[in-house]
């Protein structure tokens, strides 16, 4: 209740010292001294008017809701009466948008405040109040957990139930506080119950997915009539962890969330600036300093989120020629390396050499015969199939300059950071390659966009042996193209054969990552071949900026080759087909048979919902239809995207009207490309691989390039296209939510290794009505 009241007059003194000392300033103005006493008038109705809301707001808290004393924010009560105050003082001194601006904010920031009471905690209000706690001795605890002698419970790896039957009346609410030890995977938490509807029997009404890193969690309940027993599941608990202060409430405890709060209040002054100051209308020019600034920043604040994505505390390993490093495929071809081999250093079990099929899953399982799983097995040797390039360029060099082994989290984390980067040049290269003219707003939306619709949050979120060579390869591919693109349209003759160079060395490294990726650089055909044959240029310039580009393209396809052959006796086998995995990856064939599947799975498979936040997930949908065996891991089509599935729609804007013109032709051909290659590569994906979520990143660069080329071509003027122009901002701030999302889902996040609390966050951010 005190701050309520003092706030609004310190932040009215702060507004009339302000006033005092402008007024100086502009004392020479014969209509500010006339106005002086009429505008203080204001800064005092202002401050009354705000001192009877936040006491009203803070009155409705205390007498109606439990911990309805705490009341509202500090933060917020201070940014709401320096709003108010600061439109007052912008309308009578400076321009009148930016008063405007400020006085939309002090309304929102009141309204919220209100809206905070009224809705966010409307599940608060009561007039029963009961707020007790409930002691380990009154309950009933199975599985791993166990009471303490401090009246605490701990919880041990597994699942724990907690089942209370001794019960208060007019209870609608269970509270209780999770402090894990060390740092644990997300973990499932579950209120059943029994009432006069089913007496005998529970049932689940709420399901929560939380932290347990300094988690307080409400769950909500309405019994019908009486309520008998209550149960607390705790399931896939990672590791120790303690439940204490659990109290059982009338009704949920009032709580002001200043992130909701602030996270409105930004929204909605970020649009009020874009509509007041007409942002929408502004084209992108790169010739002008703000423009530049503004994208740059951009692009540093994207490659930031690569920092989020990261996986705290890697400790890299003292390398040793004899050490064990089987748990990372990338460190142990790394010590085949050093020790002058191409196969591994792992003991291989006599009886794989007796099996009628050693590649059959079933006939090991059945004999009990040990093997490395998901290595590559051929003729009494293990071998590592994925690609070699984050061995090259990254375990190679680290080990050189440190002396250390690095983790795989670490390589992921390097490449991700790279890959931003270079995908952030890819498209101001491939805005300047099609000669498009950008909205600058929906240019600098497009950058954490394609972030999230190419597969770079996504590889970074999840890290295992399966998903380095995705963000190597998207790093690569990245890289590849931005320097191809940029060497396209140069001008300067010395650095185009080094772009080129650089190109070309990229795409080798990407198919040393992961060769499907690699077929996303067939985009650039068209322009290197007309490069190759413009008559305007001499022969020998042609030949040397194709030599640029080949020599080191040929020379890594000839030492892929090379490390091919000499391993699996073939210069074209990477070894997939030798991996010891669930089935015998030998018998997936290319049949056309599979093109309904890859249509199905990797383009309009939608998302399996789930039951508790953030409600959705890449599971497996098993339809149990296929033609042959098929390997299942997990899943989502590419037009459940937003993004791409707004670009579907934008097609005839990509394409264009029909010409003759050069340019109109080559960007007709490139969506043609793009279009193709990725049906082509989800059909190669179904057939020789299955489906997996992160090969859905194999080919949507390309699908959001035709976005991107929609998008640009049919939003360029949003005064007349108003309404595409918002569905094209809204299709993508909802791509980085949904991504963001599948990424939550996602045992071992690396996103909530390092903000651990950002589940709980989101969730009472978003889920106000439980």
């Amino acid at each position: 209740m005190l701050l309520s009241a003092i706030i609004p007059v310190i932040c009215f003194g702060a507004a009339f010292a302000a006033d005092t000392l402008l007024e100086k300033k502009f004392g020479s103005d014969k209509k500010f001294a006339d106005t002086a006493g009429k505008f203080r008038k204001k800064l005092i109705g202002a401050a009354c008017l705000l001192l009877c809301i936040f006491l009203l707001l803070h009155a409705i808290t205390a007498s109606n809701m439990i911990n309805g004393e705490s009341g509202l924010s500090a933060a917020a009560m201070t940014v709401s009466s320096l709003l108010a105050f600061g439109a007052l003082l912008a309308g009578r001194y400076s321009d009148e948008k930016l008063g405007k601006l400020l006085n939309t904010g002090a309304l929102c920031a009141l309204i919220l405040l209100t809206a905070e009471v009224f809705i966010f905690n409307g599940k608060s209000f009561g007039t029963v109040y009961v707020n007790e706690e409930l002691l380990p001795s009154n309950m009933e605890i199975t599985g791993s957990a166990g009471a303490t002698a401090d009246e605490e419970i701990t919880v041990e790896c597994g699942n724990s139930k907690l089942t209370i039957n001794d019960l208060p009346d007019d209870i609608n609410d269970i509270e209780m506080e999770f402090d894990a030890e060390e740092p644990i995977p997300p973990f499932d938490v579950k209120l059943s119950i029994t009432d006069d509807n089913l007496s005998l029997r529970e049932y689940t009404l709420q399901h929560k997915r939380i932290s347990g890193q300094d988690t307080k969690l409400s769950m909500s309940f309405k019994p019908y009539k009486t309520l008998r027993s209550l149960r607390i599941n705790i399931d896939g608990v990672g590791g120790k962890m303690t439940i204490r202060n659990i109290r059982v409430l009338s009704k949920p405890a009032y709580a002001f969330s200043d992130i909701r709060f602030f996270s409105l209040l930004t929204l909605v002054m970020l649009l009020a600036a874009i509509k007041i100051y007409r942002f929408c209308e502004v084209t992108y020019d790169n010739r002008k300093n703000s423009h530049i600034i503004a994208v740059a920043a951009m692009m540093l604040l994207v490659i930031f989120t690569g920092y989020f994505f990261s996986a705290p505390d890697q400790t890299p390993r003292e390398y040793a020629s004899d050490a064990d490093y089987l748990d990372d495929p990338y460190a142990s071809t790394l010590q085949a390396f050093l020790n002058g081999q191409v196969y591994l250093n792992a003991k291989v079990a006599p009886e794989l050499e007796n099996l009628d099929n050693v590649y059959d899953d079933s006939e090991r399982s059945d004999k009990g015969v040990d093997f490395l799983w998901d290595y590559a097995y051929y003729k009494g040797h293990y071998y590592c199939y994925f690609g070699a390039a984050p061995v090259i360029t990254f375990y190679y060099p680290y080990y050189k300059v440190t002396g250390y082994v690095p983790t795989m989290a670490m390589a992921n984390n390097f490449f991700i950071i790279m890959g931003l980067m270079f995908m952030c040049l890819t498209v101001l290269a491939a805005i300047k390659l099609l000669k498009l003219k950008p909205n600058l707003l929906l240019l600098l939306l497009i950058m954490p966009t394609a972030a999230a619709t190419i597969g770079i949050w996504f590889t970074a979120n999840c890290i295992d042996r399966y998903t380095v060579p995705s963000a190597t390869g998207l790093c690569y591919i990245m890289l590849c193209l931005s320097a191809g693109m940029t060497a396209i349209t140069t001008k300067n003759k010395k650095l185009k054969p080094l772009l080129l160079f650089f190109s070309g060395a990229a795409l080798a490294l990407c198919v040393a990552s992961r060769p499907t990726i690699a077929l996303c650089a067939a985009i650039l055909v068209p322009y290197f071949w007309r490069i190759l044959f413009d008559k305007k240029e001499k022969l020998p310039w042609r030949i040397a900026l194709a030599a640029s580009f080949l020599i080191p393209l040929m020379t890594g396809a000839v030492l892929i080759m090379k490390y091919n052959a000499a391993r699996f006796d073939s210069p074209f086998q990477f070894g997939a087909i030798y991996q010891l995995t669930v089935s015998n990856a030998g018998a997936n064939k290319l049949s056309l048979a599979r093109i309904p599947d890859a249509v199905i799975h990797y383009f309009i498979h939608p998302p399996k919902l789930r039951s508790s936040f953030p409600f959705i997930e890449t599971a497996p949908v098993y339809l149990e239809n296929y033609p042959a065996y098929t390997y299942i891991s997990s899943g989502c089509g590419a037009l459940m995207f937003p993004v791409l599935m707004f670009g579907a729609f934008m097609l005839p804007y990509a394409f264009g009207k029909k010409s003759k013109e050069l340019p109109d032709r080559s960007r007709r051909q490139l969506i043609w490309i793009c279009l193709a290659v990725s049906f082509i590569t989800a059909w190669l994906d179904m057939s020789l691989g299955g489906i997996v979520t992160h090969y859905l990143f194999d080919f949507t660069p390309l699908l959001f390039i035709v976005a991107m080329l929609g998008i640009f071509r049919g939003c360029s003027k949003p005064h007349e296209n108003k309404g595409r122009y918002i569905l094209a901002g809204v299709s993508m701030a909802a791509t980085i939510v949904f991504t963001l999302a599948l990424c939550l889902d996602i045992n071992g996040s690396s996103m909530i290794q390092h903000c651990p609390a950002v589940l709980d966050r989101a969730e009472d951010l978003i889920i106000f009505w439980q």
